[in-house]
């Protein structure tokens, strides 16, 4: 679930917010006035949503496995 934050919020927390997005999976929505401005979300998250991986990392997490 996506939560929205303002943004000078994100600035006082981001250190918490930073643990929750790789801890609990979290993404935030960071609003200024009411608008929509950035999203944060954890690493796993991007690679999911977003990027495709890595071929070396691909292959590193292959090999963890």
């Amino acid at each position: 679930m996506t939560k929205s934050i303002p943004a000078f919020i994100a600035r006082t927390q981001f250190g918490q917010i930073m643990e929750r997005v790789s801890l609990k999976r979290e993404r935030f929505l960071v609003t200024k006035k009411g608008e929509a401005k950035a999203v944060i979300l954890g690493v796993e998250d991007f690679l999911e949503a977003v990027a495709k991986t890595p071929k070396p990392l691909a292959r590193l997490q292959r090999q963890a496995a």
